[in-house]
């Protein structure tokens, strides 16, 4: 697979652009394992330790509105390979590979996100519903926001659907795998430190909220934080 994959050259603003042609991965018939607004998300074909996230196909009033933003994949790449240069082996963010062109558009290339048995990470919402924990679900995903504060990571659209959960025996880890960047008109939380932890802190009171809504009544009934 790595003769596929496009090497990232970072460049004044976080632009990130191809520099090497390579050749075109063809998906053929392959189903998106999983969809956004935004991106379809595929399975690396003979690498399921992989996954490629491809721009949706907009109509021309949305391309034109894209032209004053950043796409979502360039700012995926941007964060997650400035967060692992500061902090190597970084458990909060995925590790980014580099682009792919493929018959569907130009690709990010990612790692999977896994439990230590192997299975794919779920969004906090399935986690608790297939196993409650809300308290440690809750923990995880205050360790992650708290991680984001404190580096100055800018997450422009982060949401219980950008999240998922790592867990290996007892250990809950909170991954976000989406939603980078600053698409503001004046870019406020990128200048700001301040200003992007109380919308950090706002972001994370939200995805606090529906965790407690998706929490069957049995499950809340035995967290005492909640009685």
């Amino acid at each position: 697979m790595d003769e596929y994959i496009l090497r990232m050259v970072p460049k004044p603003l976080g632009c990130t652009y191809l520099t090497e042609r390579s050749r075109m991965l063809h998906l053929g018939g392959e189903q998106p394992m999983a969809s956004g607004s935004k991106r379809l998300i595929y399975t690396m074909p003979r690498n399921p330790e992989l996954v490629l996230k491809i721009a949706r196909k907009k109509n021309f009033a949305k391309r034109l509105r894209r032209l004053f933003r950043k796409s979502a994949n360039a700012a995926d790449a941007y964060w997650c390979r400035k967060i692992h240069g500061m902090i190597p082996d970084c458990a909060f963010v995925p590790r980014v590979l580099g682009f792919v062109c493929t018959d569907q558009g130009v690709a990010l290339v990612e790692e999977r996100i896994r439990n230590g048995d192997g299975t794919p990470a779920l969004q906090p919402v399935e986690f608790i519903r297939r196993f409650g924990r809300l308290p440690a679900v809750r923990q995880a995903v205050e360790e992650l926001f708290d991680f984001l504060a404190r580096h100055h990571v800018v997450c422009n659209d982060i949401s219980e659907q950008n999240i998922l959960l790592r867990h290996h025996k007892h250990q809950i880890q909170a991954v976000v795998v989406d939603g980078f960047g600053d698409n503001h008109l004046i870019p406020y939380p990128s200048l700001s430190s301040r200003m992007n932890r109380r919308k950090l802190e706002r972001k994370k009171e939200r995805v606090l909220r529906k965790l407690v809504e998706a929490t069957p009544a049995d499950v809340m009934a035995q967290d005492p934080t909640k009685r």
